[in-house]
């Protein structure tokens, strides 16, 4: 598959292209308010806790295992987020002294690379809180089984693999950013 200059990808590519943003929009948006939900519940059980412990000396005993368990699920769904936006950490120092084509050439392996990791771990992920291990264990304080918690982990995984499949496209057939066409021209 070549990469082709901006506006230059066929009809149906563009159409793939919105319909594949529009669910990872979706997706974002989804992402974005359950993150919120999770900080919002975060700082309410911390500040009942605290307020429990040090004015009644009667603290919630489960607070720091639900806080824990709230944690991780918020940073996975914001690495999630910050791979939609393009936003993770990356060392681009030869990527940005590269003409445009080979910038997209690089990015796009690199994002390739990306989603076949994401795959993978989506089905380690899956096949793991699968088995009987993680089945019948027990969040000690919660009381509860620890495999909806887990459940975070495929769920993300997956979220991830839809956004970087879009990041792919992106590249393949989206815009070029303006600084690399100025500087490919300026090198023609």
């Amino acid at each position: 598959m070549s990469l082709r200059a901006p506006g230059q990808a066929p009809e149906r590519a563009r159409r793939v292209l919105q319909s594949a943003r529009a669910v990872s929009r979706v997706l974002n948006g989804l992402e974005r308010l359950l993150c919120a939900a999770l900080v919002v519940a975060f700082s309410l059980l911390l500040l009942i806790n605290v307020t429990l412990r040090y004015v009644f000396a009667r603290p919630l005993y489960f607070a720091e295992e639900a806080c824990v368990l709230i944690m991780i699920g918020m940073a996975f769904l914001a690495t999630s987020l910050a791979l939609a936006r393009r936003e993770l950490v990356a060392v681009t120092l030869l990527l940005d002294h590269l003409p445009a084509r080979p910038q997209r050439w690089l990015r796009t392996a690199s994002d390739v690379v990306v989603i076949l990791l994401l795959l993978l771990m989506l089905y380690a992920a899956s096949v793991w809180i699968l088995s009987d291990s993680v089945q019948y264990e027990r969040a000690i304080t919660l009381g509860l089984p620890k495999w909806p918690f887990f459940a975070v982990l495929p769920a993300v995984f997956a979220t991830m693999s839809v956004h970087a499949f879009v990041n792919i496209l992106e590249d393949l057939w989206g815009d070029v950013e303006p600084r690399a066409l100025a500087e490919e021209a300026r090198l023609s």
